[in-house]
């Protein structure tokens, strides 16, 4: 399946892949799945866009809070830079691929 960077979800399956990466056998899947499902409901709920630059920024909040809220059984790791910058690097990719879909 190749999808071009113009397709309407382009963004959004960005952001999944992103955070199906971070499932580990310390991090269930469906912590993961409810962070999505936070961000896909404030999305809706503040007429936002998957384009966004703020996305990357609610999303590293919810990772953060999660980590902070756990009891233990799940993590995302103690380095909470390295997602701030894993995540920009997904979304300059998300931007990289819309420019060069572009031209």
């Amino acid at each position: 399946l190749v999808l071009d960077p113009k397709y309407e979800l382009w963004d959004k399956i960005k952001y999944a892949a992103f955070l199906i990466n971070l499932v580990s056998t310390k991090t269930a899947f469906t912590t993961v799945h409810q962070i999505f499902s936070q961000l896909e409901n404030e999305i809706h709920t503040s007429n936002l866009s998957w384009k966004d630059d703020q996305i990357k920024d609610i999303l590293i909040k919810k990772l953060v809070n999660v980590n902070s809220t756990n009891d233990g059984d799940e993590t995302f790791g103690e380095n909470y830079e390295n997602l701030k910058d894993e995540v920009e690097e997904v979304k300059t990719e998300i931007q990289g691929c819309q420019r060069s879909h572009s031209n």
